[in-house]
């Protein structure tokens, strides 16, 4: 099932608690300038580490081809990172990746950029550009068109939770 045509997903506010919510609302973060100091990001954290590998490992299970795979797994580690620099945090010890991808598979991830956007409403179309730029970086990908661009964007929605869910405090 495509995840858009989900109806067991819960609005953000319905699994997180109300401090990482207002940190991803706030109006003194600089969203556009976090996503522009990711860089090349390494995930070297054991637990975002696992929910992204157990994220790829889902995609590959669905069908994804491998080309997409790398474009997938650059787009979540971007996310995770870029979450890190917006929230000012680091993993909690609390959860497992087991516990992350449990909070990851009850929300509508996309809403967390809705979030986001709230504060600054150009942050949307900049990620879109940003995503765009980085599937260049994989030619071989490039193909898949608009199957990429979703997949893309909602591995980096999956990379950018895992940072929302390590940094709340609930």
């Amino acid at each position: 099932m495509n995840y858009e045509d989900r109806t067991d997903l819960l609005p953000p506010d319905a699994v997180l608690g109300p401090d990482v919510l207002e940190r991803l609302r706030s109006d003194d973060s600089d969203p556009v300038g976090c996503l522009n100091e990711v860089g090349e990001p390494q995930v070297t954290e054991a637990v975002p580490r696992a929910a992204i590998a157990a994220f790829i490992a889902s995609e590959a299970a669905d069908g994804a081809p491998e080309p997409a795979l790398h474009a997938e797994r650059d787009a979540a580690e971007c996310g995770y990172a870029f979450g890190q620099l917006l929230l000012d945090s680091f993993p909690s010890d609390r959860l497992t990746s087991d516990g992350v991808l449990s909070d990851l598979n009850r929300m509508y991830l996309f809403a967390l950029v809705d979030l986001v956007d709230e504060a600054t409403p150009s942050f949307s179309t900049q990620l879109s550009a940003y995503l765009a730029q980085r599937a260049r970086r994989f030619p071989e990908a490039e193909a898949l068109g608009g199957a990429l661009e979703e997949a893309t964007s909602l591995a980096w929605c999956m990379g950018f939770g895992t940072a929302v869910v390590l940094a709340d405090r609930r």
